[in-house]
């Protein structure tokens, strides 16, 4: 897969930050973006970010120095603050082209914090969703941005996946509830034939031995039928298994199988009439049947911790990113796409195998068909040319 693992880059390279001149700030303002800019170029983001704010007390409401700030902001690996700062320039700016540029480095903001929603697939479609919306209006604004029409259709085939993905976690959780729900039955049906078991055991010196028998035969057909379920259960468990062996479902499934053959001795004690024996079979069928379920929920309540430490982590900056020089990202060619498949399915465990390669068709066509575009910077009065 491609290395897309500064995909900011884009915003100011293809964009470029806004320029001092005494034409666009007050001196003190302009001399702050003026350093800033300089601050940014060589990678000191957090310096950049310090001169943006410091401009930003004297002209709190200049759409140009919001917009370097959420650039400076994007590059610390802050989306969430970096897709705050590109709203407040889009609705600052008053030209067409700014406006557009805005709601696509916004767009690519949202798009970034789908890895800030470890856990969280709802989470994770949401910003998806809004992301495609930034998009739309970057075009709306300007409808020659193609790239925003590329990263809008990369968004879109990540939303497609997530949701299919969604859609398999919602039967997957059900499918472990069902487990869950079958397995408390169950140990309760257990214990149930095992106290009948006791008390017949217990009373065999005040009953007759042919009503003592027949209580054993039925304890022994109604174990039987809670056998047959077990296996049952441990069929289902097996196909709802992940891979790993140490999977919880996996470990629940093996438990299930040993109250299984429990139930079957127990059941074979029964028809030879020793109840006693039989309780203890029963007794152990039971202990089974409880470590699965305690493990399922165990094990459960360990991957959702488990979960929510990655969702903090996810939240810093990726080591490194920001002090890499952004020259550098810019001559990479395979950095040039934020929204792509890689990024989201590393954090949500997705297989975009497929998505990468749809991804890749859509920007090689693109290509093959585009022309060179120019981006006028009305800062200076440059024109300069980009391939996007």
């Amino acid at each position: 897969m491609r290395d897309l693992s500064a995909p900011g880059l884009i915003m100011a390279a293809a964009f470029g930050l806004f320029a001092c001149t005494p034409q666009l700030y007050a001196a003190e303002a302009g001399k702050l973006v003026a350093d800033g800019n300089t601050a940014y170029d060589a990678g000191e983001f957090d310096m950049a970010l310090s001169a943006y704010d410091a401009a930003l007390d004297t002209e709190p409401d200049r759409s140009e120095i919001l917009f370097n700030r959420g650039a400076a902001l994007y590059q610390q690996g802050r989306f969430e603050d970096a897709a705050e700062a590109f709203r407040d320039a889009a609705a600052a700016g008053n030209r067409p082209d700014f406006i557009a540029r805005s709601h696509y480095n916004l767009g690519n903001s949202e798009f970034k914090q789908i890895e800030s929603a470890t856990g969280d697939i709802a989470a994770a479609i949401e910003s998806c969703k809004n992301s495609i919306g930034q998009y739309r209006q970057a075009l709306n604004a300007d409808g020659e941005l193609t790239a925003a029409a590329e990263n809008m259709e990369l968004a879109k085939l990540n939303l497609q996946v997530m949701l299919q993905q969604q859609q398999q976690q919602q039967e997957q959780d059900q499918q472990k509830q069902d487990a869950r729900e079958k397995l408390e039955e169950m140990i309760e049906k257990q214990e149930s034939i095992q106290e009948q078991t006791e008390k017949t055991e217990q009373d065999q010196d005040q009953q007759p031995p042919e009503s003592r028998n027949e209580a054993f035969d039925e304890q022994s057909n109604q174990q039987r039928e809670l056998e047959q379920e077990s296996k049952e259960l441990a069929e289902k468990m097996s196909q709802m298994s992940e891979p790993s062996e140490s999977s919880p479902m996996e470990e629940a499934r093996q438990h299930v199988e040993e109250a299984a053959k429990a139930q079957k001795a127990a059941a074979e004690e029964l028809e030879k009439k020793q109840g006693k024996e039989a309780a203890e079979k029963q007794k152990d069928a039971a202990d089974e049947l409880r470590e699965a379920l305690a493990g399922l929920e165990e094990k459960e309540k360990e991957q959702q911790d488990g979960n929510s430490d990655q969702e903090q982590a996810s939240n810093q900056p990726p080591e490194g990113e920001e002090n890499q020089d952004p020259q550098q990202q810019q001559d990479q060619p395979s950095q040039e796409q934020p929204p792509n498949g890689e990024e989201s399915g590393q954090q949500h465990e997705m297989d975009l195998a497929q998505l990468e390669d749809e991804a890749k068709d859509i920007l090689e066509e693109e290509r093959e068909n585009r022309e060179l575009r120019k981006v006028f910077f009305k800062s200076d009065g440059r024109t300069v040319e980009k391939d996007w």
